[in-house]
């Protein structure tokens, strides 16, 4: 359940979590059309409720999967209760400055960027690396994507060598290996 509060800082009442889930929704698919985006809703996280003079202005602060990787945004949607209008009046990415954990080093969006940081290793030093596994990674929203910080094991010949990448990823279409450097040999 979200975390709402409401007119005043009250809380609001659980029945009307499902009508913001519905707001919230309603304001991912107005941004995907008119951003020809892929956002798919996951959750509400808060909501506040300001009444106007015309109607309700809800500010729902809400979760949604960007090509798989969920990010925060906000969205601030115009209720008019007298005739059932509804307008999105702003939705926007709010940036977390804090990295994420990923538990799951089989999540195929990691795997796919691991995969992708020794590809442009390989391209970039005229090596022969073959990617094996994910051993740990980490994420960090940035103004304009994702950082991903990858622990991966890459056989070099007969050797499976550990090492960390950092991927930028911009959307599926923009990615750039900020850096990849070998750790250790491992047996």
């Amino acid at each position: 359940m979200a975390t709402t509060q409401g007119i005043n800082g009250t809380e609001i009442i659980n029945n009307i979590d499902n009508y913001i889930v519905y707001l919230a929704k309603f304001a991912v698919e107005e941004h995907n059309g008119k951003e020809n985006a892929h956002l798919t809703f996951s959750k509400v996280v808060k909501a506040t409720i300001d009444p106007v003079v015309e109607g309700v202005l809800y500010y729902i602060t809400l979760e949604a999967s960007n090509l798989g990787v969920l990010q925060l945004w906000q969205a601030k949607v115009w209720v008019k209760e007298s005739t059932g209008y509804i307008e999105l009046k702003d939705f926007h990415h709010v940036v977390e400055l804090k990295a994420v954990n990923i538990n799951d080093s089989t999540d195929p969006i990691v795997v796919e960027f691991a995969k992708f940081a020794v590809r442009e290793y390989n391209r970039q030093k005229s090596a022969n690396l073959e990617f094996v596994q994910v051993l740990k990674a980490r994420t960090e929203q940035v103004l304009d994507g994702n950082l991903y910080y990858i622990t991966l094991e890459a056989r070099n010949g007969e050797l499976i060598l550990t090492y960390e990448a950092i991927v930028w990823a911009k959307g599926i279409q923009y990615l750039s290996m900020v850096g990849i450097s070998g750790l250790q040999t491992a047996f």
